[in-house]
């Protein structure tokens, strides 16, 4: 599992860097960014915003932009990439819970965050959705190995006295 963790990581994060490094490179002018900097409604201005469609309510994103751009394909690559990041988050999830040694947890967490610094560069940053999934895993292996050390003690003291 540690194997296969390590190695999906590396290829997919070459993957989707590759993809997002073309796309950028074909479909936008080198001048605009490939994600909206926040798709959280900015509340606290209202100069530059739009008008929502379904709510009637302005909406400003935090870097000026607003929802009535030219369409540039950017919520279809973010919901594409999106898509991935909980691609690898149940990937991880499932295969972390075969390991048992914290020493390779360690590793992978690194890896998970050289993933996440190398895709920063295409604006993808998914380093802290991943954290909680190897912190869980190692508190699990800690209370199963308290557990067993605690059996463990119990035992042995029960055949001394």
């Amino acid at each position: 599992p540690y194997e296969f963790i390590t190695r999906y990581l590396d290829f997919t994060r070459q993957h989707i860097f590759e993809i997002l490094h073309q796309y950028r490179a074909i479909f936008l002018p080198s001048d605009k960014k490939l994600f909206r900097t926040s798709t959280i409604p900015n509340t606290a201005s209202s100069s530059n915003s739009s008008v929502d469609n379904k709510k009637g309510e302005r909406k400003q994103y935090a870097d000026g932009d607003d929802d009535d751009n030219d369409d540039d394909g950017g919520d279809l690559v973010a919901y594409w990439v999106n898509g991935h990041v909980l691609e690898i988050q149940a990937t991880l999830k499932r295969s972390v819970e075969l390991i048992s040694e914290v020493a390779y947890i360690g590793n992978i967490l690194d890896q998970c965050m050289y993933c996440g610094l190398s895709l920063l560069r295409v604006g993808v940053d998914f380093r802290a959705a991943m954290g909680s999934i190897l912190v869980d895993r190692i508190v699990q292996i800690f209370q199963e190995q308290l557990h067993s050390g605690s059996k463990a003690l119990l035992q042995s003291l029960k055949e001394h006295n």
